[in-house]
């Protein structure tokens, strides 16, 4: 007879099918994930959006604004007001300053008054 130590076990051939790298390590669009051998993603700063599979944020575009974090797609980004201006990752529209002004929405920036 064959002795076995105790705990041990004999395989009956099965095993655990391992997940997909692309799959099981893959962040939601609205979160990315910056380490390797992490687990945990990180929701999107305001200003910024993560696509599916992101590994870092990218800014909103010059022109747009989010003051809302968790963005998965340029497209939910806003368009900056008239009256303000929006550079690249803005998370707040900022108003243009006096003697400057900006008639159309989503620009990046305001421009001076003309004289007169």
């Amino acid at each position: 007879p064959t002795r076995r130590h105790a705990g041990a076990r004999r395989s009956r051939g099965t095993s655990a099918t391992p997940l997909s790298p692309s799959t099981a390590c893959s962040c939601e669009a609205g979160r990315f994930m910056n380490e390797s051998g992490k687990t945990a993603c990180h929701e999107c700063n305001a200003g910024s959006y993560c696509e599916a599979g992101a590994s870092a944020p990218l800014p909103c575009k010059e022109g747009t604004f989010s003051s809302t974090s968790g963005l998965g797609s340029e497209g939910q980004c806003n368009d900056c007001p008239a009256g303000s201006s929006c550079s690249t990752g803005s998370s707040v529209p900022k108003p243009c300053s006096p003697g400057s002004v900006q008639p159309a929405p989503g620009q990046k920036e305001c421009v001076d008054c003309v004289a007169g």
